[in-house]
């Protein structure tokens, strides 16, 4: 008994220094490239912009809802009225910027619960949920390197992990995510599995590029140069860099890898303090329409 309390003491610690470096890595990364950020660069009419965006995000988060609302009812078979989903998911969501991500799961999880819905099918959906959304971000990052629109900023990326290597290893995840989720949707029926991991997908596609051209919005009020010839550049980094910052333990809310990944992909189109600048103006505008969010669930009956 002794021996297991020390190992589980040993896990926690090195999970927490892995995630204490992750987050320290990416804040030196976040103030290298911000230096140059001077307090002119920040104006007043970026205020009304990062409003209207957020109100903007938090309207595309619904589809978020929905997806894993699809999840639930689905594995459990048992429907509930949309905006209990609704309440259930806005008012989890800031649990993410605590330690993790996992917060988010774990409120939403212990509030799904008091809803009616049994341990098994909420565990089962959440896991679901997330591998729907990694499916959907391999399929939109394959689909911008196969088109050319997705490049990163070194040759030496470029040729060994553009043309063939990194479409490779993302057919090869979402095949694995792919049978993982057909085992998790084992007890419903052929067609209804299908019919749901089609809508999910969709939903989770569309969401990407919905909030992908809230970032370029955003990218193009604090940017002074024209970006029209590297729109779906900055579109597809947008996505990858999402993705990275969702799959990446110990990050709140992808807090600080989002951003380290955007001002890293854009480097060779922008300038670090350009990049830098849109991605801070986009996180205020993710966490301006989650609050929003939390507060719109309030008033939910």
């Amino acid at each position: 008994m002794e021996e297991t309390k020390k190992k589980s003491r040993a896990y926690k610690l090195s999970a927490l220094a892995f995630k204490l470096s992750v987050a320290i890595a990416c804040l030196l990364y976040i103030i290298k490239c911000g230096r140059n950020i001077k307090p002119d660069d920040l104006k007043l009419e970026f205020i009304p912009a990062v409003l209207v965006a957020a109100f903007a995000y938090f309207l595309a988060t619904f589809i978020m809802v929905y997806g894993w609302r699809t999840c639930q009812i689905t594995l459990a078979n048992k429907k509930k009225e949309f905006l209990l989903f609704a309440k259930i998911y806005f008012c989890s969501a800031p649990a993410k910027y605590l330690p993790s991500n996992i917060m988010h799961f774990a409120a939403r999880h212990y509030q799904t619960i008091q809803a009616g819905y049994d341990h098994t099918s909420v565990a089962a959906s959440n896991i679901l949920e997330n591998i729907f959304i990694t499916i959907s971000a391999c399929i939109v990052i394959c689909f911008g390197i196969i088109s050319g629109q997705l490049t990163f900023p070194t040759d030496f990326l470029n040729q060994n992990l553009k043309p063939t290597y990194l479409i490779i290893a993302m057919v090869i995840v979402t095949t694995a995510l792919a049978i993982l989720s057909g085992k998790c949707l084992k007890n419903s029926s052929l067609s209804s599995t299908a019919i749901m991991i089609i809508k999910v997908l969709t939903g989770y596609i569309i969401f990407l590029f919905i909030t992908s051209f809230i970032f370029l919005l955003i990218m193009n009020i604090a940017v002074p140069q024209d970006l029209t010839a590297i729109w779906p550049r900055i579109i597809f980094t947008y996505i990858c860099a999402w993705t990275i910052g969702l799959i990446t333990p110990g990050a709140p809310g992808g807090l600080g890898v989002r951003e380290s990944a955007i001002v890293y992909l854009t480097s060779d189109i922008l300038t670090n303090d350009q990049a830098l600048l849109g991605a801070l103006l986009f996180r205020l505008v993710t966490i301006g329409g989650e609050i929003i969010g939390y507060y719109y669930a309030r008033f939910l009956k």
